[in-house]
C-alpha cells in the first residue's frame, strides 16, 4: 500500500528547499508509509537516518525500534520521505529484474532441453562408416605392451 501523495521528484526537492513545515496530515501519511513497508525497507531506512543524523531518534523497546518523528527536524522528514520513494522505487526494480532472471533461467533450461534433442536426433540419423568407427578391444587376456602394440599399428 503506497500512501506517498507528492509522486514527483521535483515536489519533494520543492519542500526541502522551500524549508516547507511537513502538516500532520503529512506526518500521518509518513508514518502509515512506514509501517506499510517490508522489513529490508524499513531497515534501509533506519540506516540512511543513522548515517544522516548526528542526534537519537529512536527508542528500543524490547525487541522493537520505535522511531520518534516528533523528534525530526521538518528538512530531515522530508529527505525521509523523498529516501522512502527511492526505497519503493527500487524495489519496484527488483521484482521486475527477479522476474525477468527466473524467466531467463526458464529460458536457458528450454533451450538446453532443445539443443540436447537436437543433437539426439542428428546423432541418430548419421551413419559412421566402419573404418572410421573407434576399435573395441577386449584388454582382459592381452598383455599390456600387447595392447599398445596393436593400438600404435591401428589393428
Amino acid at each position: 500500500m503506497e500512501t506517498i501523495s507528492y509522486v514527483t521528484d521535483q515536489d519533494i526537492m520543492d519542500k526541502i528547499k522551500n524549508k516547507e513545515d511537513m502538516t500532520i496530515e503529512d506526518k500521518l501519511q509518513l508514518r502509515e508509509t512506514i509501517v506499510n513497508m517490508n522489513k529490508e525497507e524499513q531497515i534501509e531506512l533506519f540506516k540512511f537516518l543513522i548515517e544522516c543524523l548526528d542526534y537519537e531518534f529512536y527508542s528500543i523497546n524490547g525487541p522493537k525500534i520505535i522511531f520518534n518523528l516528533g523528534a525530526l527536524n521538518n528538512d530531515t522528514l522530508w529527505k525521509m520521505h523523498y529516501h522512502i520513494k527511492l526505497l519503493k522505487e527500487d524495489s519496484k526494480r527488483k521484482e521486475i529484474i527477479d522476474e525477468a532472471n527466473a524467466a531467463y533461467n526458464a529460458d536457458i533450461v528450454q533451450l538446453d532441453h532443445s539443443i540436447s534433442n537436437k543433437l539426439e536426433e542428428i546423432h541418430n540419423t548419421i551413419t559412421i562408416p566402419t573404418e572410421y568407427k573407434p576399435k573395441i578391444y577386449n584388454t582382459t587376456n592381452l598383455p599390456s605392451y600387447q595392447v599398445l602394440m596393436d593400438e600404435a599399428l591401428g589393428n
